[in-house]
């Protein structure tokens, strides 16, 4: 498995945000940075584009309305053990382990900069 720091630029990248200007604000951030981004309001629209696409990186929030950032990672994790995720929330859950899981944590508020560590 490809560590995360090892995703070009080339490499699409599906951020799934429920607040709205944190989801346009790091979108166009990272666009104008060169990098390929999908964006997503919740987990069930995430994982629609997930199947519909090919992600090297997915962003998500946690806490989200329709299917949480949990729900999501389990059924992309069902499909797709490789694609590297990172998790952006003000906590992590007990039942969300990074071992468990295989994904990258980062807390709110985060900068691009703490971002980009990982792209």
């Amino acid at each position: 498995m490809k560590d995360i720091r090892d995703v070009c630029k080339c490499g699409r990248i599906l951020f799934v945000e429920d607040d709205r200007l944190i989801r346009d604000s790091m979108v166009n951030i990272l666009r104008a940075k060169g990098y390929k981004v999908d964006s997503a309001e919740n987990g069930f629209k995430g994982f629609e584009l997930f199947s519909r696409g090919n992600y090297s990186v997915i962003i998500t929030d946690l806490n989200m309305p329709i299917i949480s950032g949990s729900e999501l990672i389990k059924k992309i994790r069902k499909k797709d053990r490789e694609v590297k995720i990172i998790v952006t929330t003000s906590f992590l859950p007990d039942d969300l382990s990074s071992s468990v899981w295989d994904f990258l944590f980062v807390q709110k508020p985060y900068s691009i900069e703490d971002l980009e560590e990982f792209l």
